[in-house]
């Protein structure tokens, strides 16, 4: 796995500033190299939960082609198992809530949106309920979400 990382790194060096963390592929259920969706939280979700844990914020991303699983990989569904997404919300509300029963304060903000052709959507907002324009701005501190609905616990 590590090799393949150093291979796309070098190979693609030259079109970003970018660098891979992990290469997943769940093509081939029967490979020993299959990643699965327990494997993946082991390999990324635990990550996140670690900065999480440290007072990082953290963003989970998953980009692809349509029909490729990344909703399967983030929401999960019977046959998969439960999905990133639910598993690193559980882990932290677990987390919160030891933190909370050894006095800390915790104060737990998350937003959910989905970039589709080429536009933002709000996955807090009901359905049927009006939408309301959300735009991006690059600050020096990060990228600023305006419009977005945020929920905060």
């Amino acid at each position: 796995e590590k090799d393949v990382v150093e291979q796309l790194d070098t190979k693609l060096a030259s079109q970003g500033p970018w660098k891979f963390d992990v290469v997943m592929d769940s093509s081939d259920p029967s490979s020993p190299s299959c990643v699965d969706n327990a494997r993946c939280y082991e390999l990324m979700g635990q990550r996140m939960m670690e900065d999480v844990r440290r007072g990082f914020n953290t963003c989970l991303f998953c980009y692809g082609q349509t029909g490729t699983g990344k909703t399967t990989t983030i929401m999960g569904d019977e046959r998969a198992g439960p999905g990133l997404l639910r598993k690193l919300l559980d882990d932290i509300f677990l987390e919160a809530m030891k933190m909370r029963a050894g006095g800390a304060d915790v104060s737990i903000e998350i937003s959910m949106l989905e970039v589709y052709n080429e536009e933002l959507h709000d996955l807090l907002v009901e359905r049927g309920a009006s939408k309301q324009k959300i735009d991006t701005r690059v600050l020096p501190t990060g990228v600023k979400i305006l419009g977005a609905r945020s929920e905060e616990h």
